[in-house]
């Protein structure tokens, strides 16, 4: 996201306290919807990290919330298959 300059932890994708990050956090789909190529790749891996390995954290909590919804996509994409 190049909207804003963001000040928090290195890495982050979603950041707190940007009025952007916290709009678009409010509807987690769209906030997926407008990241691009990269942070989203950044992000799903992170998830999965979070989530799957519990090998990481979130680096804020307007990331977390969307990466929950991220994570209950992959857990849809992972029961139920490709959708044909």
């Amino acid at each position: 996201m190049s909207h804003d300059y963001h000040k928090g932890r290195e890495g982050t994708i979603i950041y707190d306290g940007c009025a952007e990050c916290d709009e678009r956090v409010k509807d987690p789909i769209k906030a997926l919807l407008n990241l691009d190529t990269d942070n989203y790749q950044a992000l799903r891996e992170r998830m999965q990290r979070v989530e799957f390995a519990g090998t990481e954290t979130y680096r804020s909590v307007n990331e977390a919330r969307v990466g929950k919804h991220l994570y209950a996509i992959a857990v849809l994409e992972e029961r139920h298959g490709a959708v044909r």
